[in-house]
């Protein structure tokens, strides 16, 4: 693990969810340092001789909820900054929900499931594109959140930090913490040359196909649940799958032909 990797995301983190918070308004209730009451009743139950209210924790208990909970176990697997958006998705919205922003991110298969063919094209990739990729991904959940006429203004603002500080994050180590897949700036490759890619889509998808692709999936994912109720959309979602799957060959076949080429 690189605990500097951590300990500069936790701290952009913790300056970004402030202090004790109780606001009836949010479904998180009662908060310190963005760490919920029943995140530390669960958190007590196996650490004994701590408080019972989360606003009398400690910060070195609150920074151990933050690594066991969030950053653990996929952030040290992403590269400088793709990890601090990823870690911030994964406290706001869940894992899961992060898993699928980076996955739309990247252009790959959406199913919520961090695999090697996800950590391999995060890494692979264009990181300063994926990172806008992965924002505007966040942005768009949060436009589609029940409360966003509430917190909207303040989450966009927040994610804009969170991009400008990941991009600085990424600059300052541009080395991926995969030495075995980085390559030497004096022998570049075709795959260091590629924009934001992702091997299962082939190397060649662009930033902005990536984001139709993404888009597609998100309108995917927000009417499966609707695929048991209305006939029609069975339809959508098929056309979707049909449409998206042509994407996916087309790009593998173009990868491959570049490959070729090279």
């Amino acid at each position: 693990m690189s605990a500097g990797d951590f300990d500069s995301s936790v701290a952009i983190i913790l300056k970004e969810e402030g202090g004790n918070d109780d606001d009836p308004r949010d479904p998180g209730g009662r908060t310190s340092r963005g760490i919920t009451q029943k995140e530390w009743d669960v958190f007590t139950k196996s650490h004994s001789g701590r408080p019972s209210d989360v606003w009398k924790a400690s910060d070195t208990d609150i920074r151990d909820i933050y690594l066991s909970n969030y950053w653990n176990p996929y952030c040290d697997e992403l590269p400088a900054g793709m990890d601090l958006v990823f870690f911030n998705t994964s406290v706001n919205s869940g894992r899961t929900q992060a898993v699928r922003e980076l996955q739309r991110a990247c252009g790959v298969s959406v199913d919520g499931m961090m695999g090697m063919l996800t950590i391999n094209a995060a890494n692979t990739g264009d990181v300063e594109a994926l990172i806008h990729s992965q924002c505007e991904q966040r942005r768009n959940f949060y436009r589609n959140n029940r409360n966003f006429s509430i917190y909207g203004k303040g989450w966009l603002a927040r994610t804009d930090r969170i991009e400008a500080s990941a991009i600085k994050l990424a600059n300052d180590q541009p080395t991926t913490k995969h030495p075995e897949t980085s390559k030497s700036p004096k022998a570049p490759t075709f795959t260091t040359a590629q924009p934001a890619v992702s091997p299962e889509t082939g190397g060649g998808v662009t930033a902005g196909l990536s984001a139709i692709i993404a888009a597609l999936q998100q309108v995917k994912d927000q009417l499966s649940g609707f695929a048991g109720t209305f006939t029609w959309v069975n339809y959508i979602l098929l056309g979707i799958t049909l449409v998206v799957g042509g994407y996916t060959v087309w790009a593998i076949i173009k990868r491959n032909r570049a490959q070729a080429v090279m």
